[in-house]
């Protein structure tokens, strides 16, 4: 019974040092209308794989770029105005500063997506993260989901 008891204790400290929630890392909350100098960057890594996709999206240039055992492959793209208002439609809907996400260290090595969003002269930052030691907490996986799926819809059309 003591042995079960202490194996149980041990367990609970285990779990609470590996795991903690966080909130997006925030140094400010998403503004009611869109910055003009909104900033978006997606980084999906392969983790172990040789494969690593990044996205960025301002209103001045756009590129995709796709990164496959040290070949690199880029389209540069512009939005107009209206696409980076629907953008920015998609994080505030699905409230995209108010993300949370899960520290476990027991992991070593995932891939996984990243979205950081900028504005103000870069003073701004909300960045959530789905990849190495980090995991969406359930609860937001739904916005977070559509986050993804409307960013996943315009690379498509790239």
């Amino acid at each position: 019974m003591r042995v079960s008891l202490l194996i149980l204790m041990a367990g609970i400290v285990f779990v609470s040092c590996t795991s903690k929630t966080e909130t997006a890392e925030d140094t400010g909350k998403l503004p009611d209308t869109r910055p003009l100098d909104l900033v978006l960057k997606m980084r999906e890594d392969g983790g172990m794989m040789n494969h690593q996709t990044n996205l960025y999206i301002s209103a001045d240039s756009s590129f995709f770029k796709v990164s496959d055992h040290n070949i690199d492959s880029i389209t540069f793209f512009k939005l107009t105005d209206v696409q980076m208002d629907s953008l920015y439609l998609v994080l505030k809907t699905n409230q995209f500063d108010e993300i949370k996400y899960l520290m476990d260290t027991a992991v070593l090595d995932r891939g996984g997506l990243s979205v950081d969003v900028f504005w103000n002269n870069n003073q701004n930052i909300i960045s959530v993260d789905d990849s190495g030691q980090a995991f969406v907490d359930e609860r937001w996986h739904k916005q977070w989901g559509a986050v993804l799926q409307y960013l996943d819809q315009y690379i498509d059309k790239r």
